[in-house]
């Protein structure tokens, strides 16, 4: 990412409080940020509150159920209750084809940082 150079900073009490950019720097930085694969916090919270892995919390937060999942996926619902366990970690393929059924992106079910 460029650096800005056309930033103005205005300062209260002798402290910065407010960053005044130009505002095509302003839209380039959010198209910029539209591309970055996020992950709700309604979706993190179901993980940490309801101990769910991120598959199932995905599901949960979307609003469907293992069978509407496995039904995309063209596999069981015994298939997506796997995944859903936690207890393996599921193929590329797999994991593709799962976030292609919630409508999500693979980098979205990866919370790996790299």
């Amino acid at each position: 990412m460029n650096a800005l150079t056309n930033v103005q900073v205005i300062h209260q009490g002798g402290q910065p409080a407010f960053v005044v950019i130009a505002y095509e720097d302003y839209m380039n930085s959010l198209k910029s940020r539209h591309n970055e694969a996020t992950v709700p916090h309604a979706v993190v919270s179901l993980m940490v509150d309801e101990n769910m892995s991120i598959f199932k919390a995905w599901r949960t937060y979307k609003k469907l159920t293992q069978a509407q999942v496995a039904d995309a996926m063209g596999v069981a619902q015994s298939a997506v209750a796997r995944i859903e366990s936690g207890k393996h970690e599921p193929s590329l393929s797999t994991l593709k084809a799962y976030a292609s059924a919630i409508g999500v992106l693979p980098e979205q079910l990866d919370l790996s940082e790299d």
